[in-house]
């Protein structure tokens, strides 16, 4: 019910600043779920792709678009969740290879 309320309540409303953050905050999410996809489907087009979640989601051409909202969100959801806690110093990754090749 309350957020029936919320959704009526004008921009201008005092303590409705929210209303603004929420709409930049949506922006920055729907950003997040289509230009990993949107790129994806240009390289593979191109042929110019790495094989990831979302390239194998896409390998038949034909989905649904259902499945594309489900491939779109769950990638999304993977990459954010990685971002989030991994962290990696190029020169680790350095230092790692150099190490693996002794």
């Amino acid at each position: 019910m309350l957020t029936t309320l919320v959704k009526y309540l004008p921009d201008w409303f005092p303590g409705a600043g929210f209303k603004q953050t929420a709409k930049e905050w949506n922006k920055t999410v729907i950003d997040l779920v289509e230009k990993p996809y949107n790129l994806v489907r240009r390289r593979m087009v191109e042929g110019k792709y790495r094989p990831s979640y979302l390239s194998k989601l896409l390998k038949d051409g034909n989905i649904s678009a259902e499945e594309a909202h489900v491939a779109k969100w769950t990638a999304a959801s993977l990459y954010a969740g990685g971002a989030d806690t991994v962290s990696c110093n190029p020169l680790d990754a350095v230092f790692h290879d150099l190490d693996l090749q002794n």
